[in-house]
């Protein structure tokens, strides 16, 4: 939604992998042989490997921007790059794995069988339904942290918050029963227009506390942070004229049939 999600991430990869933004960066990347004929020693095995997982129209912008912003070992593990890529993972010749849902869900035993430091999932809001495939394979892909980013993460009611919050930080907001009766079914009573004065009080509270609860691992960034680099909204008005068939068929139809 172009508040930062990508290129914090990647700030946050570099401090973690402890790049410096100098040539040894550089020299890390470079494949053996090439620093075998500079008579360097090849760097050693990553100490860490991070996974990616992202929609397959994303997945390669994520690989152009870690290539725009630093010098990391990367690889795509999807379509014919996908054997490839798992042979230089197992033989931690990378340090980030970039690769689609629907490549995790086939490879899951795989990529299950390396050591992650962290997975981070973009576009979170698809681990939506508690029921779906894609949420019981995100759940089983064993890590020791996850991140997901989103800037949908409500997009029909607040039950998907809660199945987003369970694979980020099981057990945060109690089973879906209790989040349905502690949160969800407050704050959506209180939403209604036929809501009493006490169902809003109840639905502010709920959403006050369900705020402070998450508050340990939810950041949440508005576009207040970045209005003064937002051009000014600027409205056009376009007369457009009607031609002589349709404006001959209104007459044909009830007043009623007609939106403007």
């Amino acid at each position: 939604m172009g508040l930062g999600k990508t290129i914090q991430v990647i700030s946050f990869l570099a401090a973690v992998l402890h790049k410096k933004g100098t040539r040894e960066d550089i020299e890390n990347n470079m494949p053996e042989f090439l620093l075998k004929s500079m008579k360097k020693e090849p760097s050693s095995t990553a100490q860490k490997m991070f996974l990616i997982v992202a929609p397959l129209s994303v997945l390669y912008n994520w690989k152009d921007e870690l290539d725009t912003w630093g010098y990391f070992r990367v690889t795509v593990l999807h379509g014919s790059k996908k054997d490839n890529g798992l042979i230089r993972l197992k033989q931690r010749k990378c340090e980030i794995a970039l690769t689609t849902y629907e490549t995790l869900r086939l490879c899951l035993e795989e990529l299950n069988s390396l050591e992650w430091s962290a997975v981070i999932v973009d576009e979170a809001h698809r681990i939506k339904n508690p029921k779906a495939r894609i949420t019981e394979v995100m759940k089983a892909v064993k890590c020791k942290v996850r991140i997901g980013l989103t800037g949908t993460i409500l997009q029909n009611n607040m039950k998907e918050l809660w199945c987003v919050m369970d694979w980020a930080v099981p057990g945060l907001l109690g089973s879906r029963s209790h989040f349905k009766k502690q949160f969800s079914d407050p704050v959506e009573h209180g939403q209604r227009h036929t809501a009493t004065k006490r169902e809003l009080a109840t639905g502010r509270k709920a959403m006050h506390r369900l705020a402070k609860k998450m508050s340990c691992c939810f950041l949440r960034r508005t576009k207040t942070l970045i209005k003064g680099q937002l051009p000014k909204k600027e409205d056009r008005v376009r007369t457009v004229f009607v031609c002589i068939i349709n404006y001959s068929s209104q007459f044909f139809f009830p007043e009623k049939h007609f939106f403007f």
